[in-house]
């Protein structure tokens, strides 16, 4: 931009001039009408000092300008270039603010360039992972086809081989019945034998023709006699050879269990060390009673993908917009599946627990979504726990946990404790112990803590050799079920509970059930030690849907906060991060053994049918999204320690 044109300093310097002129001419008639002396001057005042503009270097302050007379024509010509100079200063400063504008902007543009570029490459990068993923995944459904042929061959073989040994065994008893038979058979031939030789020694005296003929008799009867017993001691030979067949037969037993727990392991490393399931809770009576509306749910013919339909009104408003949310986990669950199905799923997890390895279901959801369902079922409230006789374990299986109804943690501890009494016929002997923990405010309580234990405990939490500990938490050494149901009703009398918009009978704490196993075998010198953690976590649902005030807004504040840490530690995981961090809060750091490397997690997002719950259903399923995409390496069998 070009400066304006400076004036004319000709024209100015002349209409100054003659300004002064007639400003002498007027001040020497006043000097002659006054009667003032000749040598009498009057002198103009004198300028006042320019200031520098805001867009100098000057660092002197602007001062107050003097307004000059209007006969001080030369002082107001040298204020007006002084002012114009101030406005060349000005534009030239907005000229080089231009030019720095120019160059900011080719840079920008530069940079936009290169960012389109990075898209570029970005694009063709996510291209060619998802091509890759698409072909590791054929590869991982050949390899489960194959690892299901292999299992299914061995398990056939297994049969063959169990069937085989049976009739064998039924074989020998038959043959040595037959033996058994023979000798008696012979033992009586031989009495009878020695019977008639008496006889004939009686009557040799008589008749030397009969002596010979039983004496030729005798020889008969010695030699058929050595010919049972040489038959017999091949008999004694062939049991013997048989006998070691069988023991033969009873190694190959064992050693298919081990074999079985190897493929166990190895299929349950192919469908993932961190799994989930999505379960979709029915309608309840009182819901359908007041027919609330249902959101849009389409579940895969496969059963492991659920879709939600959003509706929402179009920005006019004169139609409505649908919106699909599709979400895929490793297993979805509608609302007619049962518990039995349910169990089914997690069935062969709960046995690598007794394996040897670390394992954890936790269920998550908002509350009123079926998690404590899901985890204990239908078992006592805690004002019905307090009249049920925990010593009474027929009443306490009958009425406490009706066996559609029963929950993932009694179904889970009756595997157990069935598995380990079917492998103490292999040579396996197990012990079991079981503490119930309850983290409430990020503060630990003991559920199995008698009524007047110390209230002031401060439970701490202590990890070592692949065990966490929670230090003066009641342990209990348990051998049956039943001591686990009486366990489980025992805690529901413990458990902290409150009323909040979500749920008239809200949980508001995570409870976590554990239980140590610990197994040897005697006759292979094989051992583990497992534990099995059955978690039900507090609802997620947010602030402004739980209505939550005061202690109940502290609970779901507290409540968020460890689910929060929850979600940062397996973003960690799944990043692969060198920092995981666990100690965020007390409930990811009571689970860190079994959240990390050395450890097989499923995790049950619980969501209710109901549309007024769809923003917490979505939220929900976008966290076992990110839950889903976490790999946390190969489990680990931990060893057994003497001691």
């Amino acid at each position: 931009m070009a400066p304006p044109p400076a004036p004319k300093r000709s024209v100015l310097a002349n209409s100054s001039k003659s300004t002064v002129n007639a400003s002498r001419m007027r001040r020497n008639e006043m000097t002659k009408r006054t009667g003032s002396s000749s040598n009498t001057s009057f002198a103009p005042p004198p300028p006042a000092p320019t200031s520098r503009n805001s867009n100098g270097s000057g660092s002197e302050p602007p001062v107050k300008k003097t307004k000059r007379a209007t006969w001080d024509t030369k002082g107001r010509l040298e204020d007006l270039e002084a002012t114009f100079k101030n406005v060349q200063d000005t534009m030239a400063g907005y000229k080089e603010t231009a030019a720095n504008l120019a160059d900011t902007l080719k840079e920008s543009n530069k940079r936009i360039r290169e960012l389109e570029s990075f898209k570029t490459s970005l694009e063709d990068t996510v291209h060619a992972k998802t091509q890759e993923n698409d072909g590791m995944a054929h590869e991982l459904a050949q390899l489960r086809h194959e690892l299901a042929m292999a299992q299914d061959r061995h398990q056939q073989q297994l049969q063959r081989a169990l069937a085989a040994h049976q009739a064998e065994v039924m074989q020998l008893k038959i043959d040595r019945d037959d033996l058994d038979r023979r000798n008696a058979l012979l033992k009586h031939e031989l009495d009878h034998a020695n019977e008639n030789v008496a006889n004939l020694r009686s009557a040799l005296s008589t008749s030397t023709v009969a002596s010979t003929a039983l004496e030729a008799k005798v020889r008969t009867l010695t030699m058929q006699l050595d010919d049972t017993k040489a038959e017999l001691t091949s008999t004694k030979s062939e049991l013997d050879v048989r006998a070691a067949r069988v023991d033969e037969l009873e190694a190959a037993v064992r050693a298919a269990e081990t074999e079985r727990r190897k493929l166990h392991n190895t299929i349950q490393e192919l469908k993932g060390n961190i799994r989930v399931f999505c379960r979709v809770r029915p309608v309840l009576g009182k819901e359908q009673e007041k027919e609330e509306r249902m959101a849009r749910m389409v579940f895969a013919p496969s059963g492991k993908a659920v879709e939600l339909v959003e509706a929402s009104k179009s920005a006019d408003g004169s139609k409505t917009v649908t919106k699909a949310l599709p979400f895929a986990f490793d297993r979805v669950f509608d609302p007619s599946a049962t518990q039995t199905a349910v169990f089914d799923e997690i069935s062969q997890l709960v046995q690598s627990a007794l394996d040897g390895y670390n394992v954890c279901i936790f269920a998550y959801g908002q509350t009123g979504s079926g998690k404590t369902f899901t985890m204990e079922g239908a078992g006592p409230s805690p004002n019905d726990a307090v009249l049920i006789d925990v010593d009474d374990a027929a009443a306490l299986n009958a009425a406490a946990y009706a066996d559609d109804h029963r929950g993932m943690i009694p179904r889970a501890v009756d595997q157990i404790f069935a598995s380990a009494a079917a492998l103490k016929e292999q040579g396996w002997t197990y012990t079991f112990r079981a503490q119930y923990i309850e983290i409430y405010n990020e503060t630990l309580r003991d559920l199995l803590a008698p009524p007047n234990a110390n209230q002031s405990i401060k439970y701490q939490i202590q990890h070592g050799n692949g065990r966490t500990i929670v230090t003066d938490a009641t342990v209990v050494d348990v051998t049956s079920p039943a001591q686990i149901h009486a366990m489980l009703v025992r805690a529901a009398r413990n458990r902290a509970v409150a009323t909040t918009n979500m749920n008239e009978r809200s949980s508001r704490s995570h409870s976590v059930f554990s239980l140590a196993i610990d197994g040897v075998n005697a006759t292979t010198g094989e051992s583990g030690r497992g534990t099995i953690n059955l978690v039900d976590l507090a609802g997620s649902e947010r602030l402004n849907q739980s209505g939550a005030v005061g202690d109940r807004l502290k609970e779901t504040q507290a409540i968020n906060k460890s689910l929060s840490a929850l979600g940062d530690v397996m973003v960690a995981l799944a990043n692969r991060d060198a920092h995981v961090p666990y100690r965020n809060s007390k409930l990811t750091y009571l689970l860190q053994q079994s959240l990390g490397g050395n450890s097989k997690t499923l995790m049950f997002v619980n969501v209710s049918p109901l549309e007024k719950s769809f923003n917490e259903t979505v939220n929900s399923l976008r966290f076992a999204t990110k839950v889903n995409t976490c790999q946390i390496g190969t489990a680990r069998k931990n060893p057994s320690k003497s001691g």
